[in-house]
């Protein structure tokens, strides 16, 4: 679709609450990068291309978030590897891992009757999740599978899981090889008008929930809610696009972007649920 079939799109219906929570996460991450300096990105190799910020509340192959993994520096200031944290967890390094069904061109699996994203995982081959493979080795622990093969492609760059890297790089390196910093690095900055309706969309609902919070408050006689910001505060906030991502990102964190699990599930849940492709974890 074109940019103007985009922004008239979002200008009409709004985004999608899948696209929603994961322009949440992109926005989150950037600001991430850029105030530690350290950008994080999933990258192809083959295509030389990013498909997406990662940052804390991206999942790795081990089935554990960024944020529960210790990235260790070496004494030259590179950065090495990036073990899991979580106690009894043998990853040894953090190995990107989608968490959306949209991030893989599976936005239909989130229509369907009885589908709860928590139990999602991608899938192997073998048709089992990539969280029913060690972490280490990547070996299938409830069949013969010796190693995860992904049965999907990214939506980003249409090609394999396989065909991606975890890259780390400093500003200065992002600088040296013509890459995006700074207030460039987040998402839908080489298309503004569409960025800036997406934060609206965003900020609306955030204004929403505030207003409905207030009205709630006031029937249960728990006095005026104060919001955050007012008069010169707010045009000083909308005034670096920086500063208004990082407000709303830290907001809109507070507004339900994910759809309730539905009683009965269609036969397909069903099924997929009998087959162990969706699990609680």
């Amino acid at each position: 679709k074109t940019p103007a079939a985009v922004l008239e799109g979002l200008t009409m219906h709004g985004a999608s609450i899948g696209a929603k929570k994961m322009m949440n996460w992109e926005f989150k991450h950037a600001k991430e990068a850029v105030d530690k300096g350290l950008y994080v990105t999933w990258y192809n190799l083959d295509k030389e291309y990013e498909c997406t910020r990662i940052g804390k509340f991206s999942r790795c192959f081990c089935n554990h978030l960024y944020g529960k993994h210790n990235l260790k520096t070496l004494k030259n200031g590179r950065v090495g590897k990036n073990p899991c944290g979580e106690e009894g967890c043998n990853c040894s390094n953090f190995l990107y891992m989608y968490r959306r069904p949209e991030e893989i061109g599976q936005y239909y699996m989130t229509r369907r009757k009885g589908f709860d994203i928590n139990e999602w995982r991608p899938l192997c081959k073998c048709r089992h999740p990539h969280a029913m493979h060690t972490p280490d080795k990547h070996k299938c622990t409830k069949c013969a599978c010796g190693k995860f093969i992904s049965d999907f492609a990214c939506l980003s760059c249409e090609s394999k899981w396989e065909s991606h890297e975890v890259r780390y790089e400093s500003e200065d390196d992002r600088k040296m090889d013509n890459k995006t910093t700074g207030d460039l690095f987040y998402p839908l900055s080489d298309v503004p008008e569409i960025q800036q309706k997406f934060l609206e969309k965003l900020k609306e609902e955030e204004e929403k929930k505030k207003a409905e919070a207030k009205e709630e408050a006031g029937k249960g006689g728990e006095g005026e809610v104060v919001p955050v910001g007012t008069g010169d505060q707010q045009n000083d906030t909308v005034a670096h696009i920086g500063d208004q991502i990082a407000q709303i990102a830290e907001n809109i964190g507070r507004v339900e972007l994910t759809l309730p699990a539905r009683d009965k599930p269609e036969k397909s849940i069903r099924l997929m649920k009998e087959k162990g492709m969706l699990n609680k974890y």
